[in-house]
């Protein structure tokens, strides 16, 4: 392998993609034209392998690990190959689902489990998700209280789901209860990611750069909200999208245009040329 590799990783929502959750026309192919056979790209992202894999194709970046599950799963995206991956133990998420029965706060909840993706809501909560790429999961969504002792087994991840002006409320409660065990982090203005401790993009794309033999300042990490605040960290070059909230903002070294006018691709390109240093 080079010495010279570089490697560039992107958040999907809100970053990469505009508000339809498509990629920007005209964005693959500046990507594609800049990195030609001098770069590795790949996505590190909140959703899982399988609303994750459509992009790569897209992008045309198999070849290279996708971080999923907010950095819960590493895996290779063309052949579905789990490289690594974190899991709750079964009690905690049963002890999280007693928990959130008890909060008045109306939810949704999604429970990643290995190679499956459950819904759940609260009695009297609507669903929140929309016409968002997970809208298939709505018809299946079930009371939370129908939670099974197998639905607790293999998971990786929960997201939670509630209005804005509750979110913060939200994060506070579950944070009170669980601050040993648990990390409860903003991935956007009405959702809670859910993970082990030390579970994050950056601890993935750690391990990621480890596996690739790619040092710090040779990585570029993009993104726009707290979730994204690890992988910024370890990246040598931290970028964020014009969009993204004022703490993650801090956290970066350069702001680049929004996720809707194409901003990954023009942090790309100036990476490529040299204009961004670690």
């Amino acid at each position: 392998m080079e010495q010279r590799m570089k490697l560039i990783v992107t958040d999907l929502d809100q970053t990469l993609l505009d508000h339809t959750k498509s990629i920007p026309p005209g964005v693959a192919e500046r990507i594609a034209t800049a990195t030609y056979g001098r770069a590795r790209c790949t996505i590190a992202t909140g959703r899982d392998l399988e609303r994750t894999r459509g992009y790569v194709q897209q992008l045309g970046w198999e070849g290279t690990p996708v971080i999923v599950e907010q950095g819960a799963v590493v895996a290779r995206a063309e052949t579905g190959e789990i490289l690594l991956e974190r899991f709750f133990n079964a009690s905690d998420i049963a002890a999280l689902g007693t928990f959130l029965l008890s909060v008045t706060i109306p939810l949704n909840v999604l429970v990643f489990r290995h190679s499956q993706l459950l819904a759940f809501r609260t009695a009297g909560s609507p669903c929140f998700f929309g016409t968002d790429a997970i809208v298939d999961l709505t018809s299946q969504m079930r009371l939370l209280e129908e939670i099974r002792a197998e639905d607790m087994a293999g998971v990786h991840k929960v997201s939670l789901r509630c209005l804005p002006p509750d979110l913060s409320r939200l994060q506070e409660l579950i944070s009170q209860q669980f601050a040993s065990s648990m990390d409860i982090v903003k991935a956007d203005v009405d959702f809670l990611n859910v993970l082990l401790p030390e579970v994050n993009k950056g601890t993935a794309l750690q391990w990621l750069m480890n596996e690739l033999g790619i040092e710090p300042g040779q990585v570029m990490a993009i993104g726009d909200c707290e979730a994204d605040v690890p992988m910024l960290r370890v990246a040598g070059v931290p970028v964020v999208v014009a969009n993204a909230d004022e703490a993650t903002r801090r956290c970066a070294r350069y702001v680049v245009p929004s996720n809707e006018e194409g901003g990954v691709a023009v942090a790309v390109e100036r990476f490529m040329a040299g204009e961004f240093s670690t």
